[in-house]
């Protein structure tokens, strides 16, 4: 169960239980719209956001909604990129640890390292 609690400048305060227990969380949530499509986006949990700080990111969502910009599909490919950086580092390690070790190994035990590396 959840319930917004409704904010200044559209900002939304949603209540949501923890699991069983009847403990609440809070999120600060902003809705907008893309194309006559009501889009949500998140702006942090409270009170590690704080109001002031969710009314600066929507702010800057609002400036990317005045550029023609969707701010929810931006920030999913920026995590997309994220991602396939700390994929792309993690393997670029793998292979030099393995370039190193694959010496002391057995033929059969190199390959298969080596081919938990590219996974």
């Amino acid at each position: 169960m959840s319930r917004p609690v409704a904010r200044p400048r559209g900002l939304i305060r949603r209540l949501a239980r923890r699991g069983s227990r009847s403990s609440l969380r809070a999120f600060w949530r902003q809705k907008y719209y893309v194309g006559g499509v009501e889009k949500c986006i998140s702006q942090g949990p409270y009170p590690r956001v704080s109001l002031k700080l969710a009314r600066k990111r929507w702010d800057e969502a609002k400036e990317q909604l005045e550029a023609g910009a969707d701010p929810s599909a931006q920030r999913k490919a920026a995590m997309a990129a994220r991602r396939s950086a700390a994929k792309s580092t993690f393997e670029a390690l793998a292979r030099e640890w393995y370039a190193k070790q694959a010496k002391r190994w057995a033929a059969s035990n190199a390959d298969w390292a080596g081919s938990r590396c590219t996974r």
